[in-house]
C-alpha cells in the first residue's frame, strides 16, 4: 500500500476499509472494531471523502493556473510582435541618421 504520487492516495485509502472490514470479521467477530482514540471505520471514510475533495479541489485550481499561463504565453507572443513591429517603424524614423 505504498503511496507514490497523489494519484495513488485515494486508491490506497479504499483498501483501508477493506482490511478493516477483514480486521474486524477475524479479530472481533464480526463487531465493528474501534481504536483506542474512538476512531472508527466510518470516520476512516469521512475522512477519505474529505481529502478526495481536497485533490479535486487542487486539480482544479492547477487546471485554473494552466490556463492563466497559457494565456500569459500567448499574451508575450502577441507583445513580442508588437514590440518588433515599434522597432521596424523607430528604424525607419532614423534611416540616414547617426543613431
Amino acid at each position: 500500500m505504498k503511496s507514490h504520487s497523489t494519484g495513488s492516495y485515494i486508491p490506497t485509502a479504499n483498501e483501508f476499509p477493506a482490511h478493516w472490514a477483514e480486521a474486524d470479521a477475524a479479530l472481533l467477530a464480526g463487531e465493528p472494531g474501534v481504536i483506542p482514540s474512538g476512531f472508527n471505520r466510518s470516520g476512516l471514510l469521512v475522512l477519505r471523502d474529505a481529502m478526495q475533495a481536497d485533490l479535486d479541489n487542487v486539480q482544479d485550481k492547477f487546471n485554473d493556473l494552466q490556463i492563466v499561463l497559457g494565456s500569459l504565453e500567448l499574451q508575450k507572443a502577441a507583445l513580442y510582435q508588437m514590440m518588433t513591429l515599434f522597432l521596424s517603424v523607430m528604424d525607419g524614423y532614423y534611416v540616414n541618421t547617426e543613431y
